[in-house]
């Protein structure tokens, strides 16, 4: 049979000598050089400052820099994507060529996770939201619908259905006993129905935004965090942002610019998204409208059924994370020349099918304190 040494082109260390690797640990080839976190805190750079960080990094062996630009307070007006800012990374990455490192950023002021001030209301993250009202039937034929309750400091809601379901509190609803009243209500609330025999609990759902905002960005960077469920949010994100950044590097993209990262999952529940209607349809093979009353606590049809709505919800959320911001994000990112490295945990996701888009799948680890 052959021996170790008789196989120079197989892939590890049996065709080296032990010289080969004392060698190749003290001088790494620059693929195996380690990388790190550079954080730029607050708007506290300056010219020299980087000149001196990555001539340091150079003299120990750095082999690429992750930038993060974190936190908002500091006593230099730097204001993120600003004139200064611009000037700033610009010659951070200039001067990273020349020191031979590699340069990253984090794909949005902070480290996480995907917001920013150019999200608008729509194409942030979504939640659903619902109120509720009980009527003897019966009834009159008109009832004004209380709109959900929301954040008072966004003010952004939309209307997803109404239904009235029978018996509401009993201990199991048939889907018999859920109407679809959607059609029947103006956008002023006024419901034209008079509800039959019973008693009824009419549900007005509908979505806004969730509100949270990507943290801790540097000044003028903290802004709703994208829909990470639509396709067309997430690109909106990336043009605002890290396109932008790759579009001023150009000269620079794929030789010292090199890969964009998502970090750790910071950004809360989303259980809503414009298309999540028509998308769970397509997935799971059935309308989710007449069973919105589960996450208003009902029992639909049976415990066994409801259950398994329930995963049908989890297992779409998790498959539009998937294909519409980690692996979309990844794909905008390949067009535009770099990588894209994800710390994909932590979300309403599959961490495997999430990392897996990644061309460089992360994780974190922490240590407590010595006793």
């Amino acid at each position: 049979s052959e021996s170790p040494t008789d196989s120079g082109s197989r892939a590890g260390t049996m065709g080296c000598s032990s010289d080969d690797l004392k060698v190749g640990f003290a001088t790494p080839p620059s693929a195996a050089r380690p990388r790190f976190y550079w954080f730029w805190l607050g708007g506290s750079m300056t010219k020299e400052g980087i000149r001196a960080d990555l001539e340091a990094m150079h003299d120990v062996g750095i082999g690429g820099v992750l930038m993060m630009n974190a936190y908002p307070t500091s006593p230099l007006s730097i204001t993120c994507m600003g004139d200064q800012w611009w000037d700033l990374l610009t010659y951070a990455n200039t001067e990273a060529k020349r020191q031979g490192i590699l340069f990253g950023t984090h794909n949005c002021p902070g480290w996480s996770t995907s917001g920013g001030p150019w999200n608008t209301m729509e194409n942030s993250m979504q939640k659903v939201v619902f109120s509720e009202q009980t009527v003897q039937g019966p009834s009159a034929d008109a009832l004004r619908l209380a709109r959900p309750e929301i954040d008072p400091k966004f003010d952004y809601y939309r209307d997803i259905a109404v239904l009235a379901v029978k018996n509401a509190k009993a201990q199991s609803v048939p889907t018999a006993d859920i109407v679809d009243l959607s059609g029947q209500m103006d956008e002023q609330g006024l419901l034209k129905w008079r509800a039959p025999e019973g008693v009824w609990t009419i549900y007005r759902f509908g979505h806004t935004t969730t509100g949270h905002k990507n943290g801790p960005p540097i000044e003028g960077g903290q802004g709703l965090e994208c829909d990470k469920m639509s396709r067309e949010a997430t690109k909106i994100h990336f043009e605002g942002y890290a396109k932008k950044i790759i579009e001023r590097m150009r000269p620079l993209v794929g030789e010292t610019f090199h890969n964009l990262e998502l970090d750790s999952y910071e950004a809360g529940k989303q259980n809503w998204t414009p298309k999540f209607r028509e998308e769970f349809q397509k997935r799971r093979g059935y309308d989710l409208i007449p069973w919105l009353p589960v996450l208003a606590g009902c029992t639909v049809g049976s415990s066994d059924q409801t259950a398994r709505f329930k995963w049908d919800m989890e297992k779409t959320i998790s498959d539009l994370f998937i294909e519409n911001h980690y692996q979309y994000l990844a794909e905008l990112a390949r067009q535009q020349g770099v990588g894209m490295d994800y710390e994909a945990y932590g979300g309403p996701f599959d961490p495997l099918g999430a990392g897996g888009a990644a061309d460089m799948p992360m994780g974190e680890g922490w240590t407590g304190s010595a006793g």
